[in-house]
């Protein structure tokens, strides 16, 4: 089944994204500074818990599997704005973070712009 668009994560602000994998698996997005970012997993009850077997997360632009490392107690995936990922459970698509190489334009008002 293909992914759908479920809003977006930051590395800007401390909102932690959350999918539910299943009752007793749930991944958690968290910005860990401005170019840097965390998966990690927690129970139904909120503690952390292990990376489960059978979960992969995958650099797309690397073609790479991300190490797990300890952050802050938690076995985790670090993840940077500048790749694109995808996290898999079991074979099954879980997550595809998809990098967005763009910024805004502030431009004062006196000064017209365009896109050719």
């Amino acid at each position: 089944m293909p992914t759908m668009f479920r809003g977006s994560f930051s590395y800007k602000n401390d909102t932690v994204n959350v999918i539910v994998i299943d009752t007793n698996i749930l991944a958690k997005l968290q910005r860990v500074d401005q170019n840097i970012g965390r998966i990690y997993f927690t129970n139904g009850q909120g503690n952390p818990i292990r990376i489960p077997a059978g979960m992969i997360l995958r650099d797309l632009i690397n073609n790479t599997n991300v190490p797990r490392i300890l952050v802050a107690g938690a076995e985790s995936y670090l993840i940077t704005w500048i790749a694109n990922y995808e996290l898999r459970y079991n074979g099954g698509e879980v997550l595809n973070l998809d990098n967005q190489k763009q910024q805004s334009m502030r431009v004062p008002p006196e000064y017209f712009t365009y896109i050719e």
